[in-house]
């Protein structure tokens, strides 16, 4: 799931889940301006991993250093977002490794690299955070976490419900 890394009033970042497919950027005290109306609107593109910025007209708004000119720009994992005079946020669409229900794919049929058995809709399983390739974890099926071993599909090691790899605090 796509989050933000938002800046806290007591320094570092804090992390803002994007889980509806509209949200206002969360607005901050600007030292200009009166209000805290939020400059801009993060919005879910139909395909579910994709997200766009809308900037409303004449905010100075800024992904990776180049402003919003046009009032919409695509963001992509990683981008910085600032809003002037404030400290930036980070689009991230990293995820953690984490067990869940199995998706339904319209009789399309999952199938898990490790065991190569077919993965039921609803079932215990876990999308790889890197290639997003599906899983069994169950205790009976522990395809995802078994014997330690790397995802089967990709080779990157993840651990379930662990933290976040990556952190703006890290730049």
């Amino acid at each position: 799931m796509a989050h933000l890394w938002v800046p806290l009033v007591a320094g570092g970042h804090g992390v803002l889940s994007l889980e509806k497919p509209v949200s206002e950027l969360p607005a901050l005290p600007h030292p200009f301006k009166r209000g805290t109306s939020s400059p801009a609107t993060l919005v879910r593109l139909e395909s579910g991993d994709s997200w766009a910025l809308v900037v409303a007209r004449g905010d100075q708004v800024r992904v990776n250093g180049i402003t919003v000119a046009s009032g919409l720009a695509v963001l992509a994992d990683r981008d910085e977002i600032r809003v002037a005079g404030s400290p930036p946020f980070w689009f991230s669409t990293e995820t953690i490794a984490h067990v869940c229900d199995a998706p339904y794919l319209d009789g399309r049929v999952l199938h898990c690299p490790r065991c190569h058995d077919a993965i039921e809709a609803g079932s215990p399983a876990v999308s790889c955070p890197s290639c997003r390739v599906w899983h069994h974890q169950s205790t009976a099926r522990p395809c995802f976490t078994y014997q330690d071993a790397p995802c089967a599909a990709c080779g990157e090691s993840f651990e379930l419900d662990g933290g976040f790899r990556w952190d703006p605090e890290d730049l």
